[in-house]
C-alpha cells in the first residue's frame, strides 16, 4: 500500500486516493469513477460507459450501443442490458449496474458505490472512506488499514503483510513473493468454490491457510 493504494494482483486491486482498479472484473474507482474492464464500465463525475454492453453516461446522458439506447434529463432504460438510470441512478440486470448520487451497484460484478465506497459481492469489494473490503480476496482497507482474509493480508498505518501472498509491505514498500500474491493455484479463481468466509486472520497472527 502506498498513499491509499493497494493492489490484488488475482483479483489485481490497486486503490490510491480513493481508487480501486479489479482487473479480473476489471473496475476502477478515482474520484467517483469506476471502471469495469470486463463489464467495460468507467464512471466518472456521474459519467458511466460500459464498454461491453456499450453504454456511456455523462452528464445524465446514458447511451449503449450495443442496445442502442440513449439516457438523457436522468432517465435510461436498456431492455437487452436492462439498465434504467434516473437522476444519476443507473441499473443494468445483465451486467445489473447501479448508480445513484455516485452510488454504483453492478449486481453480476455485483459492486454497490456511495459516497465513496464500492462493494463488489461477487469479487466482493467494499470502498468507503479509503476501506476496501474483498470478501472472495477478502481485503478490507479503512483509514490505510487493508486486511485479506482469503489471501490474509491485514494493513493498517500503511503496514501490510500477505500471510498467503506473502507479500509484506510497510513504509511504503512493498515486496511480492510468491508469484507477486496472484492467489491462482488452480482452485483460487473467482468462480471456485472459496466463496464464502474465512477466518479472519489478525494483524498479530502468522502466516495461516484456510481453505
Amino acid at each position: 500500500m502506498y498513499n491509499n493504494t493497494t493492489t490484488l494482483y488475482y483479483t489485481k486491486t490497486p486503490m490510491y486516493n480513493n481508487k480501486a482498479t479489479l482487473y479480473y472484473t476489471k473496475a476502477s474507482m478515482y474520484n467517483n469513477n469506476t471502471t469495469l474492464y470486463y463489464t467495460k464500465t468507467p464512471m466518472y463525475n456521474n459519467k458511466a460507459t460500459l464498454y461491453y454492453t456499450k453504454a456511456s453516461m455523462y452528464n445524465n446522458t446514458s447511451t449503449l450501443y450495443y442496445t442502442k439506447a440513449s439516457m438523457y434529463n436522468n432517465k435510461a432504460t436498456l431492455h437487452h442490458t436492462k439498465a434504467a438510470m434516473h437522476n444519476n441512478k443507473a441499473t443494468l440486470y445483465h451486467t445489473k449496474a447501479a448508480m445513484y448520487n455516485n452510488k454504483a451497484t453492478l449486481y453480476y460484478t455485483k459492486a454497490p458505490m456511495y459516497n465513496n465506497k464500492a462493494t463488489l459481492h461477487h469479487t466482493k469489494a467494499a470502498l468507503h472512506n479509503n476501506k476496501a473490503t474483498l470478501y472472495y480476496t477478502k481485503a478490507p482497507m479503512y483509514n490505510n488499514k487493508a486486511t485479506l482474509y482469503y489471501t490474509k493480508t491485514p494493513m493498517y498505518n500503511n503496514k501490510a503483510p500477505l500471510y498467503y501472498t506473502k507479500a509484506p509491505m510497510y513504509n511504503n514498500k512493498t515486496p511480492l513473493y510468491n508469484n507477486k500474491a496472484t492467489m491462482y493455484n488452480n482452485t483460487d479463481s473467482m468462480y471456485g468454490t472459496n466463496h464464502h468466509s474465512v477466518p479472519h486472520t489478525s494483524p498479530n497472527e502468522g502466516p495461516r491457510l484456510t481453505r
